[in-house]
This record gives structure tokens, C-alpha cells and sequence, in this order.
């Protein structure tokens, strides 16, 4: 889960970067920005960047788009990455064509429509068993008939980047089910104490597994950011496995949480943190913490996992998440609120957000040699990292202004940057950046 910042609305799996631009989408085939599309007399040219040049990026964008119909009404579009080919462009359908979402699948390169799709519901980049997908969100309702009560369901639809579906399912409205990479998981049983997982396109009971002792089997990450995003939901499925909270009483009174792994196909229980290696100078404490290892993210199909240190602060680890063996020992960071990665999943920044701004430190990590490539101190000015596109790590301090570093030497590229927002990866070698209702896509330089 690539380019990305781990928060809600972000799709690391992908390699994308999803970002909201309220506008109408028109493009040029080939032209470049500032060219008038030949097919349609009349039409608005594509917009022209006028913009600062951004470290990473190439000086002219590839291509761009703003809104070109003054009917379109409805709510901010998502753009997002399918891969390396395909930049999916969501918004609302023109008037008299139904309603819904109208999605644009344009070559990532030209800007060149290759499919349009009028969709129901919410619009996301996920995958689907594993494969980059267009993910819809929406809800049916059947109608009360006089004697029974109104019904609603929840319905998960998937398309592939040729605009081809490639999965559906419908689940019970107020139930407590979710759908990720294909997959339905759902807890079960007297105080959840098992959970039920198949894949969407299973109509069999699936697979259900208990969490030992029989207590509290929580598939929630206690609101960290972390795992493979979708629509918001809490992440607990990356590779093929399933990952739950469990607790666990003691010879003692006292009892102590883990994080447990389940093979999905099977229901086999394959690691949990109690029995895996943990980095050096792991407080031994944290097998009988009541609060389990956080998943902090992943990089490159791989779980983040941050332990206790002896005698503070956190380690973090690498781990496979289908074996639990540790692949990479990472640092010690100041801020684990934000996990960035470059789209190659090369380079780690760890850091904080928000209120935590003003204390928190970033930290850039090379999981391929478990390298700390640098640290800020506490006497350097703080910030939120955002993106890294083209080895330009971009982020914005508390105070608002922007700041791009040279995201292995940490030295200061660029800064008071005038853009409304900063460059997001689209795949591994493009970038997308927004200016009010004008959206650009860039190549980007070799970082």
C-alpha cells in the first residue's frame, strides 16, 4: 500500500493518493494544458499551470482539467491511481443522465478518456483480492409494503481499470460487517468472541475462527492510523491475513492484549505477538501490556509494527504479515501518528499531525538495510509529512506554510511554497496537484 499517507481516505495499496477537486473534468487528448480539445468546438481549453515549480516534478504538467459544466453540482471528486496506467476521476453526472457519480478512467499519461461509468454511491481506490480496484459504496432500500418496515442494505461493488466489474456484494444495513480487498469479515458470536471471514464472491458460511481465551475477539486498531485503508474503516486484512485484538488472561489477575494473525482462506491461526521476534531493546513489558503492539502501517505488502522501548519511547519493526518473521529492525521515532512512504515503498517517513504538531519530530527509515536515514531534533521547527513524489518529501507545518525537503538528506528544497495543496503520487512516476477547481498531473523527476 506506495506513495501515501496513512489516514483515512488514503490507499496505500495502491500507490495512489486520493484528494478531493470540485470540479467537472474535461481533458485534452494529448495536447497539454492550455491546448483547446478539436473534438469539441466551443469547449474550455485545458487550464495552464501557473503555479511555482516543485521540487520532484517536472516544470509543465502532462496534462490538467477543471470544470468545464456549469450544471455539475454535487459533491468533491476523488482522483486516484489504478496502478501505473490509469487515473480515475470521479464526480457528479450531468443532468438528465439518472444521477450517481460519473467516473472517468483516463490514461495516466494523456489524459485521454477510456471509459466512463455512471456509479452509486461512495468512490474509492482499494483492491479487490489483491488487484487494484474501483471501489463503490452505496445503499438500497426496499420499501416498506404495508405490513413490514422499511429495509436498507449496504452494497460494495468493484470495478477493474478497464471499467470492467469485478465483484459485488450486499450486506444487512445495520450490521456490523465490512468488506475489504474482496473479503467479508465480520465478528460473531456471544461478545464477538469469534469472527467470521469469506470472500465476497463465496455464498457459503465461510470460514469462522475463535480468539483464545474466548474474550472480546476486537478487529478494531483502537483508531490508529494504520493497515490498508477503505472507505475509513479500520484496516485488518493485508496478504491474505486477517488480523485481530485479543486478550489474554495471566497466571496473575492481570491480563495483557496481542494482536493475532489468521490465515483468510483457512481460518488457521498463523502468528499472534506474543510468539514473534520483537527488535532489540523491546521493553519486555509489552507481553503484559494491556495495550497490544500498534499497527502503525505498511510498506510494500509488509506490516509497520511499533513495540515499547526500554526504558521509553517506541521501536519499530517490519514484519512479513503471513509468517510474523521481522524482515527489518526500524528507528526509535519521535511521532508515529503519520506513516509516508515514496511510491517505490523505498523510503519510510514517520511523523506526527494535528494538535501533536508543535512536540512531534519526524523520521525517515530505509527498510530494505533498516537504515535511519535521519531524525529531526527538538530544536527544528516540526511538521506534518504529507507526500513523497519524486524523492521530495512534502509536508505543511502547524502554522500553515509548506515545506519541501530532500526526503534522504532532509535538506530544504523549498519552502512558503504558493500552491493550495501539495503534490500527491499518482502510481510511481506521476503526481497530481490541485489549485482550487484546476487539477494538474505531472511527471516526476527521478528521485
Amino acid at each position: 500500500m506506495r506513495g501515501y499517507v496513512v489516514r483515512a481516505v488514503t490507499v496505500a495499496v495502491l500507490g495512489t493518493a486520493v484528494v478531493a477537486v470540485s470540479s467537472a473534468c474535461t481533458s485534452s487528448p494529448g495536447r497539454g494544458p492550455g491546448a483547446a480539445r478539436p473534438d469539441r468546438p466551443g469547449a474550455r481549453t485545458e487550464p495552464a499551470y501557473q503555479g511555482p515549480t516543485l521540487p520532484g516534478l517536472e516544470a509543465k504538467p502532462l496534462w490538467s482539467w477543471e470544470s468545464a459544466d456549469e450544471h455539475a453540482t454535487g459533491p468533491s471528486r476523488p482522483v486516484f491511481a489504478l496502478g501505473n496506467r490509469t487515473v480515475v476521476v470521479a464526480g457528479p453526472s450531468r443532468p438528465g443522465s439518472g444521477g450517481g457519480v460519473a467516473v472517468a478512467l483516463r490514461d495516466i499519461t494523456t489524459g485521454n478518456v477510456r471509459k466512463t461509468l455512471t456509479l452509486d454511491g461512495v468512490v474509492t481506490g482499494e483492491t479487490w483480492l489483491g488487484k487494484p480496484a474501483i471501489v463503490v459504496r452505496g445503499e438500497r432500500v426496499v420499501p416498506s409494503d404495508g405490513l413490514t418496515g422499511e429495509t436498507s442494505f449496504r452494497t460494495v461493488q468493484a470495478w477493474d481499470e478497464r471499467g470492467e466489474r469485478i465483484g459485488a456484494v450486499e450486506l444487512p444495513g445495520g450490521g456490523e460487517a465490512r468488506v475489504q480487498d474482496g473479503w467479508i469479515i465480520e465478528p460473531t458470536g456471544t461478545r464477538n468472541t469469534s469472527v467470521g471471514v469469506r470472500r465476497a464472491d463465496d455464498f457459503g458460511p465461510g470460514r469462522v475462527f475463535t480468539c483464545e481465551p474466548g474474550d472480546d475477539c476486537s478487529i478494531s486498531t483502537r483508531g490508529r492510523t494504520a493497515v490498508v485503508v477503505g472507505a475509513g474503516e479500520s484496516p485488518i486484512l493485508v496478504e491474505g491475513t486477517v488480523f485481530t485484538f485479543e486478550d489474554v488472561k495471566d497466571d496473575t489477575l492481570s491480563r495483557h492484549r496481542r494482536l493475532v494473525a489468521f490465515d483468510a482462506s483457512t481460518g488457521a491461526r498463523r502468528w499472534d505477538t506474543d510468539t514473534v521476534r520483537t527488535p532489540a531493546n523491546t521493553d519486555p513489558l509489552q507481553l503484559r501490556s494491556t495495550y497490544a503492539p500498534d499497527v502503525v502501517g505498511t510498506v510494500n505488502g509488509k506490516l509497520v509494527i511499533a513495540w515499547m522501548k526500554r526504558p521509553s519511547g517506541r521501536l519499530v519493526g517490519l514484519y512479513d504479515p503471513v509468517t510474523g518473521a521481522l524482515t527489518a529492525t526500524g528507528p526509535s521515532p519521535k511521532s508515529l501518528s503519520v506513516l509516508v512512504t515514496d511510491p517505490t515503498g523505498s523510503v519510510v517517513v514517520l511523523g506526527g499531525e494535528g494538535a501533536e504538531t508543535d512536540s512531534a519530530r519526524s523520521t525517515a527509515w530505509e527498510p530494505a538495510s533498516g537504515r535511519t536515514l535521519w531524525q529531526q531534533s527538538d530544536d527544528e521547527i516540526s511538521f506534518t509529512p504529507n507526500a513523497i513524489v519524486g524523492g521530495v518529501l512534502y509536508g505543511r507545518t502547524r502554522a500553515g506554510t509548506t515545506i519541501a525537503l530532500d526526503v534522504r538528506s532532509k535538506q530544504v528544497l523549498a519552502r512558503d511554497l504558493d500552491v493550495d495543496d501539495l503534490p500527491l503520487p499518482l502510481g510511481t512516476d506521476h503526481a497530481l496537484v490541485v489549485d482550487g477547481t484546476r487539477a494538474f498531473v505531472f511527471r516526476t523527476r527521478a528521485g
